[in-house]
């Protein structure tokens, strides 16, 4: 039985061993999408330079919006020049020939970062000659990146486009909606599929649960919903009463806007403590395009025990920060979560720690309540 039918490319997987989960699903995906696969942990700068014009490039690790360090070891910069800091090397990825590149994607830190006039991933597709890129505008939570990747390459395997799998990945439920904040630059329609094994693809989907997708036509006669005097949120909202769920209340929900403005999820939380249900509402030139509803499971059950949880006190919650504090970290965020594989509530806090380098990683802490 044939599960693969390879065709000639080439796919370089490099990341920090520590934080290799993304890695790993971008390693399973490629190979199921028809691409010999050259996976490390903690590469030499030696490793990177042999392999930078691969036709699929993803760098994982600590970051910020001029590098990434795969390891300890060695790392990539948006620099045309190679040079050495606190024992890291990195590989200036303008002083080599990228232009074989289809996507290189650079899973860290701030790497897609607008607020300055350049960043290592844009500096790949608009000016080094990648075809695309992909990195994220924010600092984000390593175990939110590994399910967020997983999607977002599950929407590139489909055969979508660099584009339309973030949108599709920007579908699901994320505790840490920072994760929306990936950036694509270059030619955003770019697909990478070469060939589908149909059979290891169902064993990865089995019971894969799929956002639904709602297109907003504001212009429609059949529309009740008008922009006059509206906010995206309110027309949202609107739209999701008529159309979705005629018990929405919006109070049960948390609103969080990406940082790029493009999208706004609402995060089902009575009691303020979130679960995997989600809203995500897409907008492109001001206006509201789509809803994506994802539903991991009806809480219908449970939303009275959420509503009658016993909080932390503020005294509480500043000794478990306190505890999990280390030099050079701050506290990036904190919330509570229902997680339902365990049936528990947590207090949560995410640490963003900062090395010699300037290199970003942001990790949970979770407190049982």
């Amino acid at each position: 039985m044939v599960l693969y039918k390879y065709i000639a490319a080439n796919a370089f997987i490099a990341t920090d061993p520590t934080m290799n989960g993304d890695a790993q699903w971008v390693n399973t995906y490629l190979g199921i999408m028809g691409y010999y696969r050259d996976y490390y942990e903690n590469p030499s700068s030696h490793v990177i330079r042999d392999r930078i014009n691969y036709d699929i490039v993803y760098f994982a690790g600590h970051a910020n919006y001029k590098l990434i360090e795969t390891g300890s070891v060695a790392g990539v910069a948006f620099t045309t020049y190679d040079y050495t800091q606190n024992n890291i090397s990195y590989v200036g990825l303008g002083g080599y020939n990228i232009s074989n590149v289809k996507l290189m994607a650079f899973a860290g830190c701030q790497t897609s970062n607008n607020a300055y006039s350049s960043n290592i991933a844009k500096l790949a597709a608009n000016n080094y000659g990648a075809k695309s890129s992909v990195g994220w505008t924010t600092s984000i939570e390593n175990g939110s990146i590994i399910t967020y990747v997983k999607n977002f390459m599950n929407g590139l395997y489909k055969g979508k486009g660099v584009q339309s799998a973030i949108n599709y990945a920007n579908g699901f439920s994320y505790i840490d909606s920072h994760v929306k904040n990936s950036y694509a630059w270059g030619n955003t329609s770019t697909t990478i599929t070469l060939t589908r094994s149909m059979i290891l693809a169902y064993n990865l989907d089995e019971e894969r649960k799929e956002p639904v997708e709602y297109s907003v036509n504001l212009n429609s006669p059949n529309s009740n919903l008008t922009r006059s005097k509206k906010d995206n949120l309110t027309i949202s909202v609107d739209y999701i009463i008529e159309n979705i769920d005629s018990s929405f209340i919006l109070n049960d929900y948390i609103v969080e806007t990406s940082e790029i403005g493009q999208y706004i999820t609402l995060i089902y939380a009575p009691n303020g403590i979130k679960t995997e249900n989600s809203y995500t509402i897409y907008i492109n030139d001001g206006s509201v395009y789509q809803i994506s509803s994802y539903t991991e499971k009806n809480y219908t059950d449970i939303k009275n025990r959420l509503l009658n949880t016993t909080l932390l006190k503020e005294s509480e919650k500043e000794n478990f920060q306190k505890t999990n504090l280390c030099e050079n970290c701050t506290i990036e965020n904190d919330g509570y979560k229902y997680d339902q594989t365990t049936d528990s509530i947590y207090y949560y806090i995410y640490i963003l720690e900062t090395n010699d380098n300037g290199a970003m990683l942001v990790t949970e802490h979770t407190y049982k309540i």
